[in-house]
């Protein structure tokens, strides 16, 4: 009888094992599938203005921070955002989020809040406006 309980409950830690390694590759491709998506729209998005520091190109940018955020359970994504601090050639600073559900947004980020974002990662502007 003893061995049997050994035999049941070694059985039983491999269905879990193989389940949970299931779930964990099943969860990270889906991860790198939303990345995808995000970084090709982060490299499509452009911003026009008639002052070139609020012009934005994803070509152009320099990514400053990055987060990813998920949100679902311990065995499925149910959405997902990547959120970036970028800078583009004039030195400001604009964050980018892309959810899984909802697309692209993009918003300039004044930089007194960027310095409170970024901390040590923050640059000031080179431009003058003199």
């Amino acid at each position: 009888m003893d061995w049997f309980v050994v035999i049941l409950m070694a059985g039983m830690v491999a269905m879990f094992w193989k389940y949970f390694t299931w779930v964990n590759r099943r969860n990270r491709a889906r991860l790198q599938i939303l990345r995808a998506d995000a970084e090709a729209q982060f490299k499509a998005l452009a911003v026009e203005s008639t002052d070139e520091r609020y012009r934005f190109s994803g070509e152009t940018a320099v990514v400053v921070d990055e987060v990813v955020r998920i949100d679902g359970s311990d065995d499925r994504i149910d959405d997902a955002w990547l959120i970036r601090f970028c800078r583009n050639p004039k030195g400001e600073y604009f964050q980018f989020i892309s959810n899984s559900s909802r697309g692209p947004y993009i918003k300039h980020v004044p930089h007194n809040l960027a310095r409170i974002a970024l901390k040590k990662k923050y640059v000031p502007p080179k431009h003058t406006d003199g």
